[in-house]
């Protein structure tokens, strides 16, 4: 029997040298393309727009982008120095318009707890520290404990803390619900060996309440870390149904008069401890 041919197909050397020429060729051009746009002085920046907040604390920011080069600017890091320009802002977006404009749209950052390691430091939404930092602790802010080395550690003042997500959340939905308006979170304690809880008190207290009656007026909150919103929810039923009773109301005290503490670690279960009374 016939031995069978392998049929070997010869690709001729002159397609390889064109097919590589057209290759090379393609190549220079985008190489030159873009060469000439990055050098081009057309495309050089002329205007930077900044819109969402006041724009003159920017203007230093954007004195320093005029005369370069549109496409050669990183716009990942110029993010990240923008929000770095004032730490009261963040970049939520920032797009090229040709030829020569920048444009970035700020969002204002809200300070809506604070964390204190040698000074008190406002931390936003988002879990990231604020600029600046004070020798008191700030006004109405919620003081979160048990973070402290986190915070430090995890450099927050360019990213935001995922530990303190949660504890955000919490805080959130207390602002936003109506039926606790009329009380402010304190402090939220997160120790590591024991329940973590939080303190609320009446935005009724004097101003001038001591330093010892008004921490006797913190009620103690103990609640689930991994349960936010159930615990908020939870905490404005109880509050509304013990206003609904009308006993503090006619002794002229507060709806969390007589409270010793409200367990809420178990959301379907809650616990409100009453105070024992003296006289007994």
């Amino acid at each position: 029997m016939p031995k069978r041919k392998n049929k070997t197909i010869n690709v001729p050397g002159k397609i390889i040298v064109v097919f590589s020429l057209v290759a090379v060729s393609i190549f220079l051009f985008f190489l030159m393309l873009k060469s000439f746009f990055n050098r081009y002085a057309y495309f050089n920046i002329n205007k930077v727009t900044i819109v969402g907040v006041n724009e003159s604390a920017y203007r230093s920011f954007a004195r320093r982008l005029f005369g370069r080069n549109i496409f050669s600017v990183d716009l990942g890091r110029l993010k990240n120095q923008v929000e770095q320009e004032t730490g009261d802002s963040e970049c939520v977006r920032l797009e090229r318009r040709l030829p020569g404009e920048l444009r970035f749209t700020l969002k204002r950052r809200i300070a809506i707890a604070q964390v204190k390691f040698l000074r008190y430091h406002c931390v936003d939404e988002s879990g990231m520290l604020m600029a600046g930092a004070s020798d008191i602790a700030y006004e109405g802010l919620p003081v979160i404990q048990g973070l402290e080395h986190k915070f430090q550690q995890a450099n927050a003042k360019y990213y935001a803390l995922e530990e303190a997500k949660k504890i955000l959340v919490l805080i959130q939905e207390k602002n936003r619900m109506h039926s606790l308006k009329d009380y402010t979170i304190i402090r939220i304690n997160l120790a590591k060996q024991k329940t973590s809880s939080f303190f609320i008190a009446e935005n009724t207290l004097p101003d001038d309440l001591s330093k010892d009656n008004f921490s006797k007026a913190q009620i103690e909150v103990r609640f689930d870390p991994d349960k936010p919103v159930e615990t908020i929810a939870v905490l404005g039923l109880l509050l509304e149904k013990r206003k609904a009773s009308g006993n503090a109301r006619k002794e002229g005290k507060g709806s969390l008069a007589g409270i010793a503490y409200i367990d809420l670690t178990n959301t379907f279960s809650p616990v409100v401890l009453e105070k024992k009374d003296k006289g007994l």
